[in-house]
């Protein structure tokens, strides 16, 4: 595998991973990409309270070797950095997919973030959201939760997360390309299980999960939605690289990535 850094901007990092990555792919998805361009993915991760700098080589790394795809990484250290580079509509060209695993919790500027969705509704470019995602660029917006762009694109509204524990992850859609291939039932080593409170319509859950907390329920933890012209898959999963580094939340992202990308 070849890693490759550039520095972007004082506050930005790239991180290119190439096809030589694919080096160490099982067989039988080596064989599923052969004659296929690589998928472009363009990751981006900040701010603060996660261990971005080792889950973008983990997650980038470990989907790398599951599915024929390159990646660019961009590391914001601040909010402010990434609407820098956020806030134009070219951001995502290029690229085939973004995936966003970032925790902007308390960006004010609902315009700007309407912008950034327009991009993924208009032109149709695919999301991948984790974990903090899901808490990004809605919670300090005033107005209903439902109504808020951002919460519109991931699929849910999500507030809030349980004590740090396992979490028992259920399959509740065993047909999905998503997750037909994965365990019935499995168990992270750590876990914060998110509070999803509202499934928008059009959002298809996938599987949900349990900590044992009777006071935090049973929670969706992964799920697909659609919007505008974008498919979207997300997880609330992925708080601790315990849970990152597991082959089963690998196989997971890799699914996701495959199927929204997908014609």
């Amino acid at each position: 595998m070849k890693i490759q850094y550039r520095i972007k901007s004082a506050l930005v990092i790239a991180l290119c991973i190439t096809p030589l990555a694919q080096a160490e792919t099982p067989l039988a998805q080596a064989e599923e990409s052969v004659n296929k361009e690589p998928i472009k993915v363009l990751q981006i991760v900040g701010e603060n309270h996660h261990d971005y700098e080792n889950q973008k080589v983990i997650i980038a790394e470990g989907v790398s070797k599951r599915v024929n795809s390159t990646w660019t990484t961009l590391h914001h250290k601040t909010k402010e950095a990434a609407k820098e580079y956020l806030d134009s509509p070219d951001f995502a060209k290029g690229y085939d997919v973004v995936l966003y695993n970032i925790c902007h919790a308390r960006e004010p500027d609902a315009e700007f973030i309407k912008r950034v969705c327009k991009v993924h509704h208009d032109q149709g470019v695919p999301v991948i959201g984790l974990h903090c995602t899901m808490h990004s660029y809605h919670i300090v917006l005033p107005g209903n939760p439902l109504e808020k762009e951002w919460n519109k694109l991931l699929g849910v509204h999500s507030h809030g997360h349980g004590r740090h524990i396992p979490i028992t992850v259920t399959k509740t859609d065993v047909k999905h390309p998503v997750t037909k291939d994965m365990p019935e039932q499995w168990k992270t080593t750590e876990g914060e299980l998110y509070f999803v409170k509202k499934v928008l319509d059009g959002t298809s859950v996938l599987a949900t999960g349990v900590n044992g907390d009777k006071d935090a329920g049973t929670q969706p933890v992964a799920w697909v939605n659609t919007y505008g012209k974008a498919k979207v898959f997300c997880t609330t999963l992925g708080h601790h690289n315990s849970t990152v580094k597991n082959p089963i939340y690998l196989d997971m992202v890799a699914n996701g990535l495959k199927w929204v990308v997908e014609k």
